[in-house]
C-alpha cells in the first residue's frame, strides 16, 4: 500500500534539506568550535599568529608576513608561541605548513639545526601540507638566518626546546 500523499511530501521535505545542509558544506573546524560554512581555504587565515616583534623578525634576517622563500608566500612570523617557540607558516596554491624554530633539542632531535635552535615542520590548521621537496628548502633556508643572526640576537630563556607531547611532527623530507 502506497504512503498518503502528505507523508511522501514531508519525506521529501525533509530530503531537500538535508541534501541542502550537505551542499552548505559546514565543517567543524576544531573541537568546542561551532560549525562555520567557511571554505577551509579561507578559515585558516583566522587561525595565523599574531605578528612578531622585532627581536623575532630580526632573529630571522628581516623574514615577515608577504615575503617568499622559494617561490612560497610567507603567510606569517608570529610572536614566540605558548610553548615557546616562533611559528612560520608558509602558503602556496592552497598548501599550507608550519615551520616551527625552538631551542636546540636532541629529542625529538630537529630536521635541521644551528648553533642554538632546531627547526621542525608540521601541518598547520588541517591545511593540506605543502609538499616535503618544497619544505625541505624553506627548513635550510631558516636555518641559514638563524645562523647569521643567532650570535649577534639572543631570546634567552624564552624559547623552549621541541617536547614529545606537542602536535606529531612531521618525518624528514
Amino acid at each position: 500500500m502506497p504512503l498518503p500523499r502528505v507523508l511522501r511530501q514531508v519525506a521529501l521535505i525533509a530530503v531537500v534539506v538535508a541534501i541542502s545542509a550537505c551542499a552548505v558544506g559546514c565543517k567543524r573546524k576544531r573541537k568546542n568550535e561551532a560549525f562555520s560554512i567557511e571554505p577551509p581555504a579561507v578559515s585558516w587565515r583566522a587561525h595565523l599568529p599574531a605578528p612578531a616583534g622585532n627581536d623575532v623578525t630580526a632573529l630571522l634576517g628581516g623574514l615577515k608576513a608577504g615575503d617568499k622563500l622559494r617561490g612560497i608566500t610567507v603567510a606569517a612570523v608570529g610572536v614566540i608561541d605558548k610553548n615557546g617557540h616562533i611559528p612560520i607558516v608558509f602558503e602556496k596554491d592552497g598548501f599550507a605548513t608550519l615551520i616551527l624554530v625552538s631551542d636546540k633539542t636532541k629529542a625529538p632531535p630537529p630536521l635541521v639545526e644551528t648553533e642554538k635552535y632546531g627547526v621542525f615542520y608540521q601541518k598547520f590548521d588541517g591545511m593540506p601540507i605543502i609538499p616535503a621537496a618544497e619544505v625541505k628548502p624553506l627548513l635550510y633556508e631558516i636555518a641559514e638566518r638563524l645562523r647569521q643572526n643567532e650570535s649577534a640576537i639572543s631570546l634567552p630563556g624564552v624559547l623552549r626546546p621541541m617536547s614529545s607531547n606537542e602536535p606529531p611532527l612531521l618525518p624528514p623530507p
